[in-house]
């Protein structure tokens, strides 16, 4: 099950290895986690979580040959690829989701 990412405890609680995903991709945020369209979707990998600095380092979950540039009203433009995530950026963008429920 997913959960859209709306607070800083929720960010604290990710560790190397969890699994979160950017939907949508393009348009304006949604409250719910809509898998469907696959074009929508981009999962990252944890790769380290600074508390102290409320920064997180994440990998693409998929072949860099697949990385894309994607336009949206609420983030601009930007490429998905791994690197390091503010915390407030996260919140703020309000596309971001955590899988929870294993």
């Amino acid at each position: 099950m997913w959960t859209k990412i709306t607070t800083i405890e929720q960010l604290e609680a990710l560790h190397e290895g969890s699994v979160v995903a950017i939907h949508p991709l393009q348009g304006h945020p949604n409250e719910v986690f809509d898998d469907s369209d696959p074009d929508q979707v981009s999962q990252r990998l944890v790769a380290d979580n600074d508390r102290k600095k409320h920064m997180i380092h994440m990998s693409n979950l998929q072949r860099k040959e697949h990385a894309r540039t994607v336009t949206s009203s609420s983030m601009g433009s930007m490429i998905l690829d791994s690197g390091y995530k503010n915390y407030a950026d996260i919140i703020e963008q309000g596309v971001w989701w955590i899988q929870q429920g294993f």
